[in-house]
């Protein structure tokens, strides 16, 4: 799992489709890092372990922030249709596999506005 240190910042990417042992197991670790006083940034796509430990959220698509702010309040109401759509596909909110439809578009050619459009 890529991470990079230094005495008072840690980044930590997590794999693109975690699993729940790769998460049961992980979370307690980097919870155990937030406790050190310093600035965490969390790249995940498992919206439960951003809400477990992030204050602040900020959610992407193809290389734009379409939503930021208290994860709280982006989570619990949503305000752009890709983070709504995040949240369905977390596996305490739907009985199988939920996928979110469409193509992500190419970043060499980006259409204009919103790219989740």
């Amino acid at each position: 799992m890529p991470t990079a240190w230094n005495a008072r910042n840690i980044a930590i990417i997590t794999p693109q489709s975690p699993t729940r042992l790769v998460t049961k197991a992980f979370l307690p670790a980097v919870a155990a890092l937030s406790a050190f006083e310093g600035t965490m940034l969390f790249v995940s796509h498992d919206i439960g372990a951003v809400a477990q430990l992030c204050d602040r959220v900020s959610v992407m698509y193809a290389g734009q922030s379409v939503e930021s702010g208290d994860t709280r309040r982006v989570l619990d109401h949503p305000g752009h249709p890709y983070t709504a759509a995040l949240i369905a596909c977390h596996h305490d909110r739907s009985a199988g596999f939920v996928g979110i439809a469409g193509a992500v578009p190419s970043p060499l050619a980006p259409p204009p506005g919103c790219r989740f459009s």
